[in-house]
């Protein structure tokens, strides 16, 4: 089979395998995972890196031009992926300052490591892409511009971290195997034990098999999350729910919510994917869908509503925590008024009442500082802060939809609950 037909077999895989891998493997491996990726990606670009060897110059750029734009795509994967949403406001401006407080943390390490080895395929990919990237001095300012753009748009949009160590250490990576692969020694070396003509046919071709049976290894194990996921996420057999007679039957409490069918379903299940659930099960999974309501005849109904906050400016008042791991503190609020399942309460102080007000709210973005954490939930009536400090200490401040969640105002809410412990 010829390279060039190799070579798009090599952009459309990697192009299938990524948007399944992207848009519905909801499964990876938060640890692994990266690397796999960097790995997968570093085979494709010296697939056709050997595919490109024998091959006239301008056919090469247009080549190494397309394995760029994928590789931008990969880096902007993995930067404003799931597992850093919410991570509002973060940053560090202090070089070094990360990685010299390493301290065993092993998770800290891993992204360390990872951030090293992200932009290091660009030094294969660049100066393969135009002649003006050969020079160290245009590719190493590239590549800070091309981290920097990166990481600001990612804390712009709240999906990445600001932290000046990992552009440091996304162009030292890069520089590294750049200044490497650009040593004539170290090319002459590669070139007489890749290239020497007397093996060189030989050589290439086991070498440019194997990447290529690997790579779509890799391919295929990565693509079958995906279509796993993506048959999960969309199968539905509703044919085993059976309405025995018009009877209100409970099913579920989600949040703020209780859930029941218009029809006594008794034993009836559905089939999610390749999961068989009971209809309680299936309205409290993942796969449930709010389309799905009319099959099941589901009608919902709040718990607690009529909610209305009272100010009192420049008052903090502690109430019933109802988990025992916390305190709960009410800021700028008088009182609050609200009804559940019917009946009308008044939270004003420590007064036992069995309402859980987390249910009201939804978490928005959290913030890191170097004694303590906040993350910032908000809710139609009000906001809450959950305060994480040093020793495992957990405070939570509900506040008033316009109070203004800042620094200067979270600083103050840590100072005073470490002090009225």
């Amino acid at each position: 089979m010829k390279k060039n037909i190799l070579e798009k077999i090599i952009i459309i895989v990697l192009a299938i395998t990524f948007i399944l891998d992207f848009f519905f493997n909801q499964i990876n491996n938060y640890y692994l995972e990266p690397f796999v990726n960097i790995i997968y990606i570093l085979l494709a670009t010296l697939l056709i890196y050997l595919g490109n060897i024998n091959k006239v110059k301008e056919e090469k750029k247009k080549s190494f031009k397309l394995i760029f734009i994928f590789y931008i795509i990969l880096i902007v994967y993995l930067t404003f992926n799931r597992f850093w949403h919410y991570r509002d406001g973060m940053y560090n401006l202090i070089p070094f300052n990360t990685i010299m407080n390493l301290r065993g943390n092993t998770h800290l390490l891993r992204t360390l490591i990872f951030n090293f080895f992200l932009y290091m395929p660009l030094a294969i990919i660049l100066p393969n892409m135009t002649d003006k990237l050969k020079s160290t001095k245009n590719y190493i300012i590239t590549i800070i511009f091309i981290s920097i753009c990166m990481k600001g748009i990612g804390y712009i949009l709240h999906y990445s971290v600001l932290d000046i160590d990992d552009i440091i250490l996304n162009i030292a990576g890069s520089i590294i195997l750049f200044i490497i692969l650009k040593n004539k020694k170290i090319n002459k070396l590669i070139n007489n034990i890749l290239f020497n003509i007397k093996i060189k046919e030989k050589l290439y071709n086991i070498l440019y098999i194997t990447i290529y049976v690997f790579f779509i290894g890799i391919s295929v194990i990565k693509s079958s999350g995906g279509i796993v996921a993506l048959y999960n996420a969309y199968y539905r057999d509703f044919s085993h729910f059976t309405c025995y007679k018009n009877e209100k039957t409970y099913i579920a409490t989600i949040g703020n919510e209780k859930y029941y069918s218009k029809c006594e379903y008794k034993d009836s299940y559905i089939i999610a994917g390749n999961i068989k659930l009971s209809v309680p099960d299936y309205v409290q999974s993942w796969q449930y869908r709010e389309r799905d309501n009319s099959k099941l005849f589901i009608i919902k109904e709040k718990i607690i509503d009529n909610i209305k906050i009272t100010k009192k400016d420049n008052s903090i008042k502690k109430i019933y925590s109802y988990h025992n791991s916390r305190k709960l503190y009410m800021v700028n609020i008088d009182y609050i008024t609200l009804t559940k399942n019917g009946i009308e309460y008044k939270i004003e102080d420590e007064t036992e009442n069995d309402i859980n007000l987390d249910v009201l709210v939804k978490l928005h973005s959290i913030k890191d500082f170097n004694n303590y954490s906040y993350a910032l939930y908000k809710g139609d009536n009000f906001n809450m802060i959950h305060i994480f400090a040093e020793n495992n200490l957990f405070y939570a401040f509900i506040v008033p939809k316009d109070y203004a969640i800042d620094d200067n105002n979270t600083t103050k809410l840590y100072e005073f609950a470490i002090n009225n412990k």
